[in-house]
């Protein structure tokens, strides 16, 4: 028997292929329509979207669904938006178990806007972003706060009903390539809209509304206008391996955890390991402006292994420019590590495995001649135990033939006080002090 209709998709089981649903991919003809039916025809039993090399014009915003895998070719599947009024390329909203992989998404519409946003993720769970490449989405000069859009906006919808429908929770995202962006990714939970509430589950109460629990890996930012990755507000035990960020204008914050300070909620136990935050532009000619880690009023708790901030290059000069602000804490209440130098340049940082509040703190205190305390300031941000304090005499506490005894007292968030059992009146004695604090 002669085939009557030969399709893309000739196998039972194999990905339902774009063209088959009258997708062309030659970056004239308007593709959405094609590629979202293709989508809902999967979306009735699960299963896997494929959307071969070619360029696709998105005029209208592609809106996966449940159990949906959508895959590319990789670099060569291309996604442009160029619709003025399309303000996101795609949109996920209560989706469950879906994927996005391997494909570009290219913005290539004249007049950037503010409110563009290439992938706009709502509410939903165990969903799988990966190897996704971004371009396009800011101009190439001047864009500062006002140009370019944003790459991953985050913002559960409070107007969906049922809990698994508010959070955005357990997803994983990974491989992400931006070439220039205003905002790189952008997290608010609650949507700016109704307050965060616990929610009865059956045995536990959960937070509506929030972000929490996702992996990010191998994030790559180039070309930053604005911020690299801005976190609002209500979001949590967020991780990211491998977070590159390249600031290109000034007045750039990278990491931005800088909650709103009259109506913030809770912004904590964020991990960060081997971050790598870089400032190079010819044009940027006052670095003070730029910022590597910004913390606010409601962030709490965070994990900093292995930060590296390279130096600012004028490309021009080819020599280093005026240092930025690696850290800004806008908080008494924020706990945040202290960079140590790795000697490689008067701009390069990396710190310790220690998470909260910064890791150790060390100096050296004088009991003056005739007294027998003195009270120590130390930057720790908690209250240390009585272990975490070491002190060593640096002066003969025996002088004068007397036998002396030192130990620590009335520790605090902020200060804790050296003391001696009895005074010497000739001279001073000095002291070494090291607060280090464990990991918890």
């Amino acid at each position: 028997m002669a085939l009557t209709k030969v399709t893309y998709s000739m196998v039972s089981g194999a990905p339902v292929n774009v063209l088959d649903y009258g997708a062309v991919g030659n970056g004239v003809t308007d593709d959405a329509a094609a590629i979202q039916s293709a989508i809902d025809a999967v979306s009735a039993i699960g299963g896997a979207v494929f959307i071969p090399a070619g360029s696709y014009v998105v005029g209208t915003s592609l809106k996966p669904k449940t159990a949906v895998q959508i895959v590319g070719s990789g670099y060569g599947t291309q996604l442009i938006q160029k619709a003025a009024n399309l303000w996101e390329t795609i949109t996920l909203t209560s989706v469950q178990d879906c994927a996005i992989k391997d494909m570009r998404c290219t913005y290539a519409h004249a007049t950037p806007s503010q409110s563009h946003t290439a992938l706009m993720l709502r509410s939903h769970q165990y969903c799988v972003f990966e190897n996704l490449w971004f371009d396009g989405y800011a101009t190439s000069t001047g864009a500062g706060s006002n140009d370019g859009q944003t790459i991953i906006k985050v913002m559960p919808d409070s107007t969906e009903s049922g809990l698994d429908k508010k959070n955005f929770i357990l997803n994983t995202i990974r491989n992400i390539y931006v070439d220039a962006c205003r905002i790189g990714i952008y997290v608010e939970g609650k949507d700016g809209g109704s307050t965060p509430a616990p929610v009865h589950t059956g045995g536990s109460y959960v937070v509506d509304n929030a972000v929490s629990g996702n992996t990010w890996y191998n994030i790559v930012l180039r070309q930053v206008y604005y911020k690299g990755l801005e976190v609002k507000q209500w979001a949590d035990s967020e991780v990211f391996y491998s977070f590159w960020a390249q600031a290109w204008e000034e007045g750039v914050t990278l990491i931005d955890l800088n909650t709103d300070a009259t109506n913030f909620w809770q912004v904590d136990r964020f991990s960060f390991v081997r971050p790598v935050l870089t400032y190079q532009n010819s044009e940027i000619t006052d670095a003070s402006t730029l910022i590597g880690i910004r913390l606010g009023p409601g962030t709490l708790m965070h994990y900093f292994y292995s930060v590296i901030t390279d130096k600012v290059w004028d490309a021009d000069k080819a020599a280093p420019i005026v240092n930025p602000t690696f850290f800004v804490d806008d908080s008494s209440t924020s706990y945040w590590m202290s960079m140590a130098s790795t000697g490689e340049g008067t701009n390069r940082y990396s710190c310790t495995h220690q998470k909260g509040s910064k890791s150790t703190d060390q100096g050296t205190a004088t009991i003056a001649a005739t007294t027998t305390s003195i009270t120590v300031t130390h930057n720790m941000r908690r209250t240390p135990t009585g272990g975490e304090i070491q002190v060593t005499p640096l002066s003969n506490i025996e002088v004068g033939g007397t036998s002396r005894s030192f130990w620590v007292s009335s520790v605090g968030a902020t200060t804790f006080q050296i003391n001696i059992s009895s005074a010497y009146a000739s001279s001073d004695l000095n002291f070494g002090w090291r607060v280090e604090l464990g990991v918890y």
